[in-house]
């Protein structure tokens, strides 16, 4: 099955990654408060699903023993650690800046360099990805990571998964680890003394991504019965909007499961909605989704540091509390100047998206995928022999 089939799903990738940047923007704009911007951590629910699904397209056939490890892992690596790498060297670098400027020039942000979320211990947490499985306290440095920290481990879950099922029991295997992860996001989501992490974490990329394999396996036994793509496509856009406007107990388990099967809609791009998604605005932004995801928070945290900075200094009411809302929120010039940053703001971000996709992404991607290819050849030549 070809990859240019789910070209669409790369675009509802990229609006999500746009929607959660735009949440993490505290920016007192009419953006801010639009129901889906401020519901926006429902985007890392739709990755996770999406992930699981695209995971078993790529490897759901193609793994078949132990000794497919090494490849795999090694492919996964260089998919999301160079890029994590070099945003976590950006903060670094900042609050060395910060460091610097705090004893020689004493300018300070408002919080001190290298404390907190920024603090050396978690540091190591975050180079070893292991920030997202509950070992801190909270979410630090580059905060959105911790999701690929947890789905980088995920992986090592779905390869076990694959191996010990093997191709006859391989759904049951999938499913099971699924159902195990949903019981402990659902106690993190009642607030019951399992909940290690904000938002279930680790959990709920386990129950999300292996929600994802099944849709797959699902859309692949209905691939030759597309029904009526265009009526259905806007059912699921109406509920992925729906998801992204709502908040309720039960959402960690409902959103899920909607998501996957709105995404096993979209991956036949079959209705008026894929023709949308498919064109060339979207697919670009599909293209370099990971770039925005991961280097939109150390963009924030640089203008914002330089703001408080600003504020302080100069003495001029930059940031300024908004009722209802518990963290200060850039207010200076009032809602339409806002708005007009947070478009500033997102343009900048695709432009320095497309940047590190061509940088970073796709030249590490490539390497670590040759190193893998060169693995897996010696391996089919040792087999053959």
């Amino acid at each position: 099955m070809d990859r240019q089939k789910f070209i669409v799903l790369e675009s509802w990738r990229g609006i999500c990654a746009v929607i959660v940047a735009l949440y993490h923007l505290s920016a007192a704009g009419h953006f801010y408060n639009f129901p889906v911007v401020r519901n926006g951590e429902m985007g890392v629910i739709f990755f996770f699903v999406l992930s699981g699904f695209v995971m078993m397209h790529a490897y759901g056939r193609k793994i078949s023993g132990w000794s497919d490890a090494a490849p795999f892992f090694l492919r996964r690596f260089g998919r999301i650690y160079p890029l994590h790498l070099f945003t976590l060297l950006l903060l670094v670098g900042s609050e060395s800046a910060k460091f610097i400027l705090v004893t020689l020039a004493d300018l300070s942000s408002g919080s001190k360099p290298f404390s907190d979320a920024w603090s050396i211990p978690s540091l190591f947490g975050n180079l070893l990805l292991i920030q997202g499985l509950g070992f801190f306290p909270r979410y630090s440095w580059n905060i959105p990571s911790w999701t690929i920290s947890a789905e980088f481990w995920v992986y090592a879950v779905f390869f076990v998964a694959l191996v010990l099922g093997g191709v006859r029991y391989r759904r049951i295997a999938l499913g099971l680890a699924m159902l195990a992860a949903a019981m402990v996001a659902l106690n993190c989501a009642m607030g019951f003394p399992l909940r290690r992490i904000e938002g279930a974490g680790a959990m709920e990329c386990i129950y999300g991504f292996f929600l994802g394999t099944l849709a797959y396996q699902f859309f692949l036994a209905r691939r030759e019965h597309p029904g009526q793509g265009a009526w259905l496509e806007i059912v699921a856009t109406g509920l992925i909007l729906l998801m992204f406007m709502m908040d309720f107990t039960y959402q960690p388990l409902v959103a899920p499961a909607i998501f996957a099967w709105a995404i096993t809609i979209f991956a036949r791009s079959a209705g008026p909605v894929s023709g949308i998604l498919a064109t060339k605005p979207f697919v670009m932004v599909g293209t370099v989704s990971f770039s925005i995801y991961l280097i939109h928070f150390p963009i924030l945290t640089v203008m914002n540091d330089v703001l408080r900075v600003a504020q302080a200094k100069l003495h001029i009411p930059i940031f300024g509390a908004v009722p209802g809302v518990r963290e200060l929120l850039i207010t200076i010039g009032g809602p339409w100047a806002m708005d007009a940053l947070a478009i500033v703001y997102v343009a900048l971000l695709l432009f320095l998206s497309r940047l590190t996709y061509s940088w970073i992404e796709v030249p590490f991607r490539d390497y670590f995928n040759r190193i893998a290819d060169g693995w897996a050849a010696r391996r089919g030549k040792a087999l053959a022999v």
